[in-house]
């Protein structure tokens, strides 16, 4: 199977790391990952992902592979909309002060309130982007094989995209 490297496709991948990376996965909210259940194969999908590695520019991804890393991504919105939006500013204030002897400082008291109070809006934008990610690849994938079955189609779990990426 061919390799995807459309640039547009390429430049949602790194708007998906940065904003994983930065708003997502920041050091106040990434301890409470613990709460997900997410198996390791989904862990390494979501961390090719947003690793940000210059491996996928050059040699590309192969589209059914992709699914299955939008796939992983979709299940940690889903996971993270359940088990830690609800408790998440409790969350970063445990991590915040968690094993650490000394006092936070202000600055660190904001950066984690921040990183609380912004953590819905944030996961909606990882959505939205994952979504586009996702409509984009099965554009691409049915633009690649007219009058025959697209790679999506014959990946069953792909159905659940949707209901995952939505709030409930």
């Amino acid at each position: 199977m061919e390799q995807v490297k459309n640039q547009e496709i390429l430049g949602l991948l790194d708007k998906i790391a940065d904003h994983y990376n930065n708003n997502i996965a920041n050091r106040f909210v990434r301890p409470s990952f613990f709460k997900l259940t997410l198996d390791r194969r989904e862990w390494d999908n979501i961390e090719v992902i947003t690793s940000k590695s210059n491996v996928y520019k050059y040699q590309g991804f192969h589209l059914d592979d992709l699914y299955f890393k939008i796939l992983s991504l979709a299940k940690f919105v889903s996971q993270a909309r359940l088990n830690l939006q609800p408790n998440i500013k409790a969350f970063v204030l445990t991590a915040l002060s968690g094993g650490r002897s000394s006092v936070p400082s202000m600055q660190d008291k904001i950066l984690a309130e921040m990183a609380g109070n912004n953590f819905p809006s944030n996961l909606k934008v990882l959505s939205d982007l994952v979504n586009e990610l996702y409509v984009k690849c099965t554009q691409l994938d049915t633009a690649a094989h007219p009058g025959k079955a697209a790679v999506y189609q014959k990946i069953p779990e792909l159905k659940a995209i949707g209901s995952l990426l939505v709030e409930n």
